[in-house]
Parts: C-alpha cells; structure tokens; sequence
C-alpha cells in the first residue's frame, strides 16, 4: 500500500462508512483516492492483502493536491473532494466500483462546484443532514453548500487569523464548534450567522481539534503545550471563558485523534506516528474524563477513523470498530465487552443513529430542528435483557444517569483476564494517578480483528507503598468463600476507614465572631478562638477565598472557602492520612481519603461516609471498584485480589450476596449464587 503520510492537526487520511473505505493515496501529478469496499464482518482476506502494487485510483484532481475529502454516512455511495477553488462530488454506482471494471484511473465525477479565487482547505459533511456540506477557505470564512442544488447558500465572516483545522457539529446538528491555527476555539450558530463564543486554548501553534462529546454540552480539544507535550481539554460550550479539566500526554511531534464512543461514554485517544490508544470514560463531574486502559501494538497508525455504530456486531459484544491506516496496511480494530448469555445486552447498546432524517435541508436553513432518526441494534429473534431481567432496565438508566466508574472493557472470553497495564498521567488538578502491572496487546499480522484482554479498571490510584499482600499465602484450594471474604473482614484499614470519617465529620468549626482578629501584611487575616487558628481570607466577617484552618487536635484543612463554608481543598490529618476533595456547601463531593496505613478511596461521599459510586483500593493492592451505601459495599461491585483473582458482583452490607462469579488468577471462572459471603452449592 501508499498511503500519503501526513501529520498535521487537521489533516484526513481516510475517511469510512458502512459501504466505502477512502484512502488518501500518494500520487505524482494528481490527487488521488484509493476508494474500497467496506467489509460487515472482518477483513480477512479482504482488499488489503489483494491490494495490487498500482491500484486503480479516483483522480479527484489533475495537477493540484486534495486538501480534504469525506464520504457521507447519509448517501453511503456518495463522497466529496476539495482541491484549491474546486469542491466535486462522485457518486458510486456500487461498493465494488470504482475498484472493479476495466481501464485506467476514475476521473467522472457527478458536479463540480467551483469557489473562485477562494482556495478551500477543510470541508466537513453534515452528519444528520443530507447535502448540507460545510467548507472553510483560505480568506478565513465559512461557506454552507447545498450540494444537490451545486450552490452556496451562506457565508459566515469571522475573526480568524489563521486556517481552520476542525468541525464538529452538536448532537442535534444545530450548532457547531471549530478549531482554528489561530489556537482558538469558536462554537456557531449558522443559520443565526453569528459566532456564538470564543475561547484562546492550547500555547502552540502547531494547531488542534475540537470533538463534541455526544448528546452531552461538553467539548474536547487535543492539541499541544508551548513546550510540545501533546494535551486534551475539556469545555462546556455553555461558558468558554476556561476548560474544565486538562491532562498531559508527555512530548511528541505528531497530534492525538480524538475519537467518542457515544453509547458508551468512551474516549479514544490515538496518537499519529505511534499504535497505542488511550481510552477514557467521559464522565459528568470533575474531573470530567477517567483513565480506563490503552491498548498497545508495535505498528504505527498514521490515521484512525470510527465506522458508523450500526456495524458492531452485538452479538460478540463489540461495542465499537476503527479502521487503522498504518504504511503498509489497512486494519480493522474491534473492542469488546465480556458478557455471558445469548440475550440483547441492551444496557450496553443503546438506541443509535439510522443514517435517516425526516427534515430537508431547505426546511433546516428555515428555522426546523432536527430529530435525528434512532435504530435499535437488536438483531432479530434475540430476546432483550430487559425482557428476562427487567429490573436491569432501570438499573441501566440509573446508571447512565450516575456514569461515575465507567464500563469494563475486556475480551469476549470472560474466562480470561489480564493485569492492570503500567501508565501513569495526571488529572484536572495535576496530582498523580499511576497503574501497576502491565499488558500489551499486539494485533494480529493479518488485518483481521486483534484479540486483547483488560481488567475492569477506571480511576486507578497506585498504592505508595508495596507490602506484602494478606493473601500472599492463601491458595486456590481454599474454600472459595474464604478467599473471597477474609481480606475484607479481616483488613484493619477497615477500622481505619471508619474512625478517620469520624474525624472528617467533627471538622466543625464555629461561628468566626467576637473573637480575636489580626490583619497581616498580605491583607489575609489571622482568627483566634478555643484553640482553632485560621489564616486567610474574608468576606463580611466570614472565612471566604483561599485561607488554612488549624484544629486543636493539629489536624490541618487548607483549601477555598465560601460564605464560611469549605468549597475545595485538602485535610492533613495528625496521624497521617490526607483528604482531598470538594463541598457542596459544606457537604462532601468526589473525595479522595488516603489513609495512614495508605489504603485509599475515591469516589461519593453522603454525611461523612462512603456513599454511591467509590473505588477503595487496599496497600495491599487489592482494590474495590463499585457501589457503597454508608460505608458498606452494597449493590453491584468488583473486587480484585492481589494475586490477580476477581470477584464481580452483588453485594449487601459490606459482604457478597446475590448473583456473582469468581475468577480465579489461573482463569477458572465459578459462578453462582452467593448469600452473606458465602456461595450457596
């Protein structure tokens, strides 16, 4: 294969949907497209490994380079060039043309569309809307074709000072945002003709895109620091004056794609230049995105593109398909999630988009929204979950609506696990998250779908300290209700965990009145009453800003207030534990406690006490990730021993009970019934 090589930020090198794979192919004296059929099902034995040394190509322009390219997910036969002042369209007889058939290269495009004196860099199809294409141009405007009527019907001055490099419309195709060279990020209302907001991102200026996540109001941006570490950013298009969460992926020379899993709130983050891809839940609270797992191969991409979720194949729980462009291959990279049973899992596949709309353009640019057409991925004759589990309906909407941990990704052989792969990265507030333990994945040689395995891992945060592990001497011939139950009866961190909470919720301070005041020379103030000493900031007598709070017990609190309630901050305690985290007027959020034996816990909090979604991971290095009610593990929830074993399940009042299954390190799986620890024969 030749693929052309490119790097920048808002380059295409291929485009798909479920009938066509387009390929931006090096060429002398044209611009030329390699243009194949997509394969439903994998790609053994497929155009990759037929592709002949000289394929016959489509000749999108004579003499001048493409500068973009897109095939539509609406009109499947359907695709779309850009060179200099020339936008074309070609609409394929058939998904085995233009490869099939006899002669030289194709050149017969279906009209042409020419935007004089205007050299067009960046073109971007509708998503939801038939024939409405979106184009950018070197004088920095906007234009809005009508390419059925081969016309422009809009065109959006701006203020940029640079090319743009990105579109990505809104959920509802109403809106969009884009990404500039400029380094700022815009969001538009085109049938307003106004640019809605504007914000200046990422230091460099090597450029960067902008995706919108889903159904959600958030956006993610990749690009780089002025020192050239490769960054994301998330922002609510709602308020662009800052991001709300930021991370850093270390120093390289070529930009991350971004890619969004909608159905399952997944963000795949793939690097040009390198074959890892880092995957993170998008989550609704700070910090807004959570590290799950990257996938590792040896072969670097040079362009990665998502086929349309009406392609995965529900009944091998795949739950997304990327073609991979690489020098010398095509690819298909499939990801799985391991199920048991042969029912619909329809918690995992929510309804997704048909390709069909019932609003014309003409109706569209007249002020109609749309509503974009849903289908159901259920293949026929395959009964629901919901039907023989209802109660896993609501627990699903319940569920999407809380999304704090994440899902787990894994191999379709739930017989098999892997260890936690090493990686470490910082979140929104720049502390230290790291993994242990490491797995690679390597594709297979031949383009067919790679076979990997992950653990169900999301905010994972490295134990500081390797002990020995309490289950070090326990074995496999135990009684499984033994292995399974004596490390959490038997942890003294679990009396550590309940006499620290006492501690938080005694961190009461009293009203700062009628007492002893001094200003320092910083404007802060010094308070003096029954033994608590505060150093900071107020407002109308009150503890409001940045300000240190000293307990009479020595215990440290140092972080923001509000109205003289705690907002953010952290807690050193007197024997060595630490709490980090928020409050909603002085109620705790997502915290994290790292205790002084250094088990640690983040996750909701309620009243003091671990309540909702948690992750509890033990010094040890066995962790707990799933569901708390007042301390306790209750409802649905994952344990992982030490030495690789597993338990996923029920659970109530802090023990195993009700539906569960237990893996043990040599990848035995038992599964059954469990009743207050114990599993019932």
């Amino acid at each position: 294969m030749n693929p052309k090589s490119l790097s920048g930020a808002g380059e295409n090198v291929i485009s798909v949907n479920s009938k066509l794979t387009a390929v931006l192919w090096q060429t002398n004296g044209f611009g030329g497209l390699l243009v194949v059929p997509t394969r439903d099902t994998d790609m053994e034995g497929s155009i990759p490994s037929k592709c002949p040394p000289n394929p016959k190509l489509v000749e999108a322009s004579r003499g001048r380079l493409i500068s973009d390219f897109s095939l539509s997910r609406l009109e499947e036969y359907l695709m779309v060039t850009a060179s200099e002042d020339s936008i074309r369209t070609w609409k394929f007889e058939s998904e085995l043309w233009p490869m099939n058939g006899k002669g030289g290269n194709v050149s017969d495009f279906k009209e042409e569309l020419k935007v004089e004196g205007k050299r067009i860099n960046k073109i971007d199809l509708h998503p939801l809307l038939p024939n409405l294409l979106t184009a950018s141009t070197r004088d920095f405007s906007i234009r809005l074709f009508d390419i059925n009527k081969n016309s422009e019907f809009l065109k959006l001055e701006t203020d940029m000072k640079d090319i743009l490099q990105s579109f990505s419309w809104d959920p509802l195709g109403s809106t969009f945002a884009t990404s500039c060279k400029d380094r700022y990020l815009r969001t538009w209302d085109p049938r307003q003709s106004k640019m809605i907001a504007s914000v200046e991102t990422h230091a460099s200026t090597k450029g960067f895109q902008v995706k919108w996540l889903g159904d959600t109001e958030l956006l993610l941006t990749s690009g780089f620091t002025k020192s050239g570490e490769r960054e994301i950013s998330i922002w609510d298009h709602r308020d662009l004056t800052r991001s709300i969460g930021t991370q850093k992926f270390g120093t390289a020379a070529t930009p991350i794609l971004p890619l969004f899993d909608e159905g399952n709130n997944l963000i795949f983050l793939a690097g040009r230049g390198d074959g890892n891809i880092q995957i993170y839940e998008q989550i609704s609270s700070p910090p807004f995105f959570v590290f799950v797992n990257e996938f590792k191969s040896s072969t670097p991409s040079s362009d990665l593109c998502a086929f349309p979720k009406k392609m995965v194949d529900t009944r091998k729980w795949e739950i997304i398909r990327f073609a991979k462009l690489s020098k010398t291959t095509l690819e298909h990279l499939s990801f799985f999630i391991p199920r048991k049973g042969e029912q619909f899992q329809e918690d995992l596949y929510p309804p997704t988009f048909s390709g069909e709309t019932t609003l014309s353009l003409d109706e569209w640019v007249a002020g109609n929204n749309l509503t974009p057409q849903l289908m159901s991925l259920r293949p026929e004759g395959v009964v629901s979950i919901y039907e023989t589990e209802p109660e896993k309906e609501e627990q699903a909407a319940q569920y999407r609506k809380e999304r704090q941990l994440g899902v787990a990704l894994g191999t379709a052989e739930p017989a098999k696990s892997a260890a936690l792969p090493k990686g470490s990265l910082q979140d929104s507030n720049n502390s230290a998250l790291a993994a242990e333990d490491s797995m690679e994945s390597q594709p297979v040689a031949k383009p067919s779908a790679p076979k990997f395995s992950w653990s169900s891992i999301m905010m994972d945060i490295q134990s500081r300290v390797k002990t020995e592990d309490q289950l070090s001497s326990t074995s496999d011939s135990l009684p499984l209700e033994s292995m399974v139950s004596a490390p959490l009866i038997e942890s003294e961190s679990q009396k550590t965990v309940e006499t620290q909470e006492e501690q938080v919720e005694e961190v009461e301070v009293e009203e700062p009145h009628q007492v002893d005041v001094e200003e320092t020379s910083d404007h802060s103030h010094k308070i003096f009453k029954g033994g608590y000493q505060y150093a900071g900031q107020l407002k109308d007598g009150k503890r409001h800003g940045k300000g240190k709070l000293i307990l009479p017990d020595s215990n440290i609190f140092t972080g923001q207030w509000d109205n003289d309630k705690r907002k953010q901050g952290s807690y050193i305690f007197a024997d060595g534990s630490t709490f980090e985290g928020q409050w909603d007027w002085g109620n705790i959020e997502n915290a994290t406690y790292t205790y002084a034996n250094l088990d640690s816990y983040y996750g909701q909090w309620k009243n003091g006490k671990r309540h909702g979604k948690g992750r509890f991971v033990f010094a040890t290095g066995a962790k707990y990730i799933g569901a708390f009610v007042e301390n306790a593990r209750e409802g649905y929830g994952e344990y992982y021993f030490s030495d690789g074993s597993v338990y996923q399940g029920e659970w109530k009042a802090d023990k195993m009970h009700g539906p569960g299954s237990y893996t043990t390190k040599a990848g035995t799986t038992i599964t059954g019934i469990w009743e207050n620890g114990t599993k019932k024969t």
